[in-house]
Formats: C-alpha cells, sequence, structure tokens
C-alpha cells in the first residue's frame, strides 16, 4: 500500500512531530501529527466483529500500525483523525442514530474532519472500498466519493499537504 508507506516515511518512526505547510492564503502554518500505537490483535477482532463483512484489508492494514492518528493538525480547528478501533465503532453507532433508516449499512467511518462534525468512510459494498465523504448537513444517499480506497486518499492528503483536495475548485 502505497499511501501507507508514504505515510511511514513521513512519520519516521515518531509518535508526534510537526510539519510546515502553507495555508490556503499562502503563508505558513505548523500543523502536528500525532500517530498511535497499534491496535492490538484483540481490538482488531473486536472491530471486524462489528462489521457484516469484515473489516477492509487497507484499514486493518493501517490500524496493526497505528491504532489511529492525528493528521495535519492546525489548532485544533483543522486536519483529520483517523479513528482508533473503539472510536470507528462509536463513530459509526453515532451516524446510524442520526441518520436512522436513511444510514446506508454499506459505509463504514474511519475518519472524522478536527474541527467539524463531518467524517469519511469507506463504502463496502464493492471490491475497491471506496472512500466517501460524509457531510452530515446532508443524506448518505447525497455523499460524494473522494478517492477509489485507502491508499489513493492517503497518497492524495500527503500531496496535498493534508488539504481537503476533494473541494479544491
Amino acid at each position: 500500500m502505497r499511501g501507507l508507506e508514504k505515510l511511514n516515511e513521513i512519520v519516521a518512526n515518531r509518535q508526534e512531530f510537526q510539519l510546515t505547510k502553507l495555508d490556503s492564503d499562502g503563508n505558513e502554518i505548523i500543523v502536528l501529527c500525532r500517530m498511535n500505537v497499534a491496535a492490538d490483535e484483540h481490538q482488531i477482532e473486536v472491530l471486524n466483529d462489528s462489521i457484516e463483512t469484515g473489516l477492509p484489508t487497507q484499514l486493518r492494514e493501517f490500524l496493526t500500525q497505528y491504532n489511529g492518528a492525528r493528521l495535519y493538525d492546525y489548532e485544533g480547528i483543522d486536519g483529520f483523525l483517523l479513528l482508533s478501533c473503539d472510536e470507528i465503532i462509536s463513530a459509526n453507532n453515532l451516524a446510524k442514530s442520526t441518520f436512522e433508516e436513511d444510514w446506508n449499512n454499506n459505509l463504514l467511518i474511519f475518519a472524522k474532519y478536527i474541527g467539524e462534525n463531518n467524517y469519511l468512510a469507506f463504502d463496502i459494498s464493492n471490491k475497491e472500498k471506496k472512500v466517501i465523504d460524509c457531510y452530515f448537513e446532508e443524506m448518505p444517499s447525497d455523499w460524494n466519493t473522494i478517492a477509489c480506497d485507502l491508499d489513493e486518499f492517503l497518497q492524495l492528503l500527503i500531496q496535498s499537504e493534508g488539504s481537503k483536495y476533494w473541494l479544491k475548485e
């Protein structure tokens, strides 16, 4: 998985580190990245058992290295949380209770925008496990695909230095 390999290159065995990037106005800002320790097999199995179709392979691979991560966190108002095993279960329960009969059981939330109540999910109904932008002010049926899988998402996120590349015009 090239996206995870690229992330590992940036992480370079550090739990927490800072990066300098340009904001949308071209100003240099400092962002924080914090990697959680790997999930143990029990945590992964509990998560796997909560998913009807099982845990997507790429997500399992990520969790075996990092049980969640905070990426490109700008002062707690921007960036991404890649959720831990327990947080994935909680976020999916929240989405199911929020959308009730409108919830799509083929979606598996795995990340959250920092500073917003919006998430990213896999569409687990197909082999590719597409990444979906879950904008909670819209119905799940209106959400859009932003990457063909976790690998592509991580590559594009790193390439864009943590910006929401799918929202660019």
